[in-house]
């Protein structure tokens, strides 16, 4: 690597900050549908024992 620079560092000082964004998106994604999935068996449940939580 460039400088002594090993895979790990080059990892963390370049490959990561550039794809911040995407793992936010991947994260907002992954939440909405886990609250969609939540929601909806509130929605069809009545009964608190069967409820997802």
């Amino acid at each position: 690597m460039i400088d002594g620079c090993s895979h790990c560092k080059a990892f963390f000082r370049g490959t990561l900050p550039l794809s911040k964004s995407v793992i936010a998106v991947l994260t907002l994604m992954f939440a909405v549908g886990h609250w969609n999935a939540y929601f909806g068996a509130l929605m069809y449940l009545r009964t608190q024992s069967k409820f997802p939580l």
